[in-house]
């Protein structure tokens, strides 16, 4: 429905519902003044008629009905009012008992069981005039009664008849007349109100049409403004806002282009879809990673682009469905030949209502992390070998130095004839200091032979933490129940774990408590937690403690964290240690459940 219709419509309900309200208002009246006119005429009659029977009655008291029927005033009285009066059509006068005692009507006679006109009288009194129009509408006759008291005792009844016949036809000239009025004035409403619609419709047609163009349009819409009124005060709030609108949208397109600019440019592949799962945006990188058969493009239904049992499909489902993001969820792809190529896959909502408005999709191929890793962990071996070799130098000179400065003593003393069994002593003593450090040096050099197996992470740590179990040594566990094997070199670990429960148990030399935890991580890799209350270390003894040699203890060989180290290493694990002097020293080591993939080979070192 147009709004000129409803302006229209409008008016005229209002305008009719006005001219009805009025009308019967008028009609009320009307018909309670034609109500109240015969009540008058009824009443007046029969108060003359009483007038003339108590004048009757007070000449002849001993016979009254006698008196009554014999007066020939009362009866030339009641004839003419019977004759000329307005809408009297019956007289008459009862007897206490009911016998009538005179009779004067017009027409046929009126019955006995006629309605009083107190009925007609309590219909004129009510709000509405429905009532009373079909009093009036048709001839109704009611009789208006009037009791006769000789010595306070009833003596007979004046009854006086009246009738609507002679007003109906007034009553249906007023009603007819009314509804005449209103249907005047209802078709005059009609006109008025569709020229006022059609006035009011242009300026909002006017409005509308300009919505539509700034909706569809890049161009500024401006509407003429005329008037001083509430549509006018509109239009120039219209110009306004389309000003704003071509500002913003502007600036949105810049961003726009700048987004996808900086996503084409992304070496991730990055995908970007509706709450359909119709796919918006995706860069070049997504379109040669998932282009797998029919390929990928904007504007296609992601589920029909790379199938429905596609893992990444799987996830988008789920993530609409739920409206949550996941981080780093690790998927494999399949290309045409079946290779395997393994990603990460992030998602992020677009909205934060509890209906997605859209969804960003992130993979991140797994190769060039591998890569990266092998690289930083190259490098990482490397400048651990640079130390090593530093502190094999550093174990090697000195009992060199010594050497040479004992051999220079004994040719002295040889020369002058004294014993040399003193110096012969201490080179031995060197040279197998120098056995040593060779000795350790080949032991952490020599190349391992992994033997893997399913290991139980809580069944190795009690083997290794056995060793250091005494009175002065608690030992505290908290294990992940589902905790899972770990695929690993039994012998070296536990050879690892000892190593640290060892340096725990003796940098607390009055005993102690050693907490051990083991948890499952999202990553999937295992977390073990070593913490001590020993003595702790300083920042520099913390720098060095997995140097090769470097040792606090006195007869240490600096050798028990390096292996540790080691053997962590080779199992692809990582080893942090936090210590605070005088509060303990805390050792976390991570260890993926199953060891990663071929790695790139870039000649890795023995350590």
């Amino acid at each position: 429905m147009s709004l000129r219709i409803k302006l229209a419509g409008a008016f005229v309900v209002l305008l009719t519902a006005a001219v009805l309200g009025a009308s019967l208002i008028d009609l009320s009246w009307n018909l309670a003044r034609i109500a109240d006119e015969i009540i008058d005429s009824g009443n007046v009659v029969t108060a003359e008629i009483f007038e003339q029977v108590r004048t009757a009655l007070s000449g002849a008291p001993k016979d009254p009905i006698t008196a009554l029927r014999t007066d020939s005033r009362l009866h030339s009285f009641i004839q003419s009012v019977s004759a000329f009066g307005t809408g009297i059509v019956f007289i008459g006068i009862d007897g206490a008992n009911g016998e009538g005692i005179i009779k004067e009507h017009q027409g046929a006679p009126v019955p006995a069981d006629v309605p009083s006109i107190d009925v007609l009288r309590g219909a004129a009194q009510l709000p509405l005039p429905f009532q009373l129009m079909r009093d009036l509408w048709r001839e109704h006759n009611y009789v208006v009664q009037r009791p006769v008291l000789i010595n306070n005792r009833p003596f007979a009844v004046i009854r006086v008849g009246v009738s609507t016949a002679l007003l109906a036809e007034e009553v249906h000239r007023l009603v007819w007349a009314m509804f005449s009025v209103a249907i005047v004035i209802v078709v005059i409403a009609a006109s008025a109100g569709g020229a006022l619609g059609d006035l009011l419709s242009r300026s909002v047609l006017a409005i509308t049409t300009g919505v539509d163009q700034l909706a569809a349009g890049r161009e500024e819409v401006k509407l003429a403004v005329s008037g001083h009124d509430e549509l006018s005060t509109l239009a120039i709030k219209f110009n306004r806002l389309s000003r704003q609108v071509l500002s913003e949208r502007n600036r949105w397109e810049n961003e726009r282009g700048g987004l996808f600019k900086a996503l084409r440019s992304i070496t991730d592949a990055i995908i970007l879809i509706d709450a359909d799962a119709t796919i918006l945006f995706a860069n070049s990188e997504a379109q040669s990673r998932l282009a797998m058969g029919s390929g990928i493009s904007e504007g296609r239904a992601l589920p029909v682009a790379l199938g429905r049992n596609h893992p990444l499909v799987r996830m988008v489902d789920a993530a609409l469905a739920a409206g949550t993001e996941a981080h780093d969820v690790a998927i494999e792809l399949y290309g045409p030949a079946q290779h395997a190529s393994h990603c990460l896959v992030s998602i992020f909502p677009l909205s934060q209502a509890r209906e997605v408005a859209g969804l960003l999709v992130v993979l991140r191929d797994l190769k060039p992390v591998a890569e990266l890793e092998t690289v930083v962990e190259y490098s990482s071996h490397l400048a651990r070998m640079g130390g090593l070799i530093s502190g094999v130098a550093h174990q090697i000179r000195k009992p060199l130095n010594v050497l040479a400065i004992r051999l220079e003593w004994m040719r002295q003393d040889a020369a002058q004839g004294v014993p040399l069994g003193a110096h012969i002593e201490s080179i031995r003593y060197e040279i197998h200091r120098l056995d040593r450090v060779v000795e350790g040096l080949l032991r952490f050099m020599r190349p391992e032979r992994m033997e893997r197996s399913q290991v139980s992470i809580p069944e190795l740590l009690a083997e290794a933490s056995s060793q250091v179990a005494s009175p002065a040594i608690q030992l505290d566990f908290l294990m992940d129940p589902m905790l899972p094997p770990l695929d690993a070199d039994r012998a070296l670990l536990a050879e690892a774990f000892r190593n640290i429960f060892q340096n725990a148990a003796e940098s607390m030399p009055g005993g102690g408590r050693i907490s051990v935890k083991a948890a499952h991580l999202r990553d999937g890799s295992i977390e073990i937690v070593i913490a001590d209350c020993g003595c702790g270390m300083e920042r520099d003894q913390l720098a060095r403690i997995f140097d090769l040699y470097y040792t606090t203890k006195p007869g240490g060989t600096g050798l028990g964290l390096s292996l540790a180290l080691r053997a962590i290493d080779l199992h692809q694990g990582t080893v942090e240690v936090d210590s605070t002097p005088g509060s303990g020293t805390r050792v976390r080591v991570k260890l993926p459940v199953r060891p990663l993939g071929a790695r790139l080979e870039i000649n890795p070192p023995l350590a």
